[in-house]
């Protein structure tokens, strides 16, 4: 049929943009070549199982690839993915990245819902921006300083007990750990360019005094072991902070103080909306110290 490819019994334009091969029980990646204009791909929610080659697909052109909810465990022919931005193995069997080339454009890397433990300190990932590891076995951050520049890291739900490995993210401006094991954030002072900083229910029992963070805007330390508000003067461009207010029994001075004069809103869960804290002091009858 001329202009048409046929793939898995379908026809499909051969100048299409976009290829949604999902839920077709394929159990190896077809031959993909003949569509020169290809763009966009997903092959999620497939039987694609253990070592999976991906040497038949258009290379040339292909910016985004999803093998998403696969039961694959390793994935051969990237080296080839020069053009690829975006690529998801989320859901998959993974268990390491290790032996994922360096693509040069590769800006958003989703591996979130696997078995992963560890990043690969031997794989580098110059051009990675945004890296989501949810709902791994992920233990460790080391690796990072592979991503050069890494701005978000999304790693809820993991593992995780420490952030040592961080600072290795000198780019980051967004890290989420909600749901993690860590227990405490200091190594987040050697962030710079930080400005948001998501740890809900994790094991977070003490705002440290961290010089460094001018640019963080949002903390939210909700749902954590957190009895006192403190060293919340030490970042000077925050906008919100969340926490659990049946926690908290007191309040620093230079902390209220802070939140006082420059009247930001803080949310106190659970609640309905956020409230300044002179109304959280009176109400769930803090001291202030």
């Amino acid at each position: 049929m001329a202009g048409k490819i046929e793939v898995n019994g379908k026809w499909y334009p051969d100048s299409a943009k976009i290829l949604r091969l999902e839920k077709m029980s394929l159990t190896t990646v077809p031959d993909l070549t003949g569509f020169t204009q290809l763009e966009e791909l997903s092959l999620g929610k497939n039987a694609l199982s253990g070592v999976v080659d991906l040497g038949r697909l258009p290379w040339r052109t292909l910016k985004s690839l999803s093998l998403h909810e696969n039961p694959l465990t390793q994935v051969k022919g990237l080296e080839q993915a020069t053009a690829l931005e975006t690529l998801s193995l989320s859901g998959t069997s993974l268990k390491s990245v290790a032996g994922l080339p360096g693509l040069p454009r590769l800006s958003l890397l989703a591996l979130g819902q696997t078995p992963l433990k560890r990043l690969d300190p031997s794989v580098e990932l110059p051009a990675v921006e945004y890296l989501q590891v949810s709902g791994t076995a992920l233990t460790s951050l080391a690796g990072l300083g592979r991503m050069p520049n890494l701005g978000e890291l999304i790693a809820e739900e993991t593992s995780l007990a420490s952030l040592d490995g961080v600072e290795a993210g000198a780019r980051l401006w967004k890290l989420m750990i909600r749901g993690s094991q860590v227990m405490a954030i200091d190594p987040v002072a050697l962030l710079p360019q930080l400005e948001l900083l998501l740890a809900a229910e994790t094991q977070v029992s003490a705002i440290p005094r961290l010089g460094g963070l001018d640019k963080l805007r949002e903390l939210d330390l909700a749902q954590n072991p957190l009895a006192r508000l403190e060293n919340l003067e030490t970042f000077p461009s925050l906008e919100s902070v969340a926490v659990t207010a049946r926690a908290v029994r007191s309040v620093s001075r230079a902390s209220y103080s802070f939140l006082q004069e420059r009247g930001k809103r803080t949310m106190f869960y659970p609640a309905q909306r956020p409230s300044m804290i002179e109304e959280a002091v009176k109400k769930f009858r803090w001291t202030v110290d």
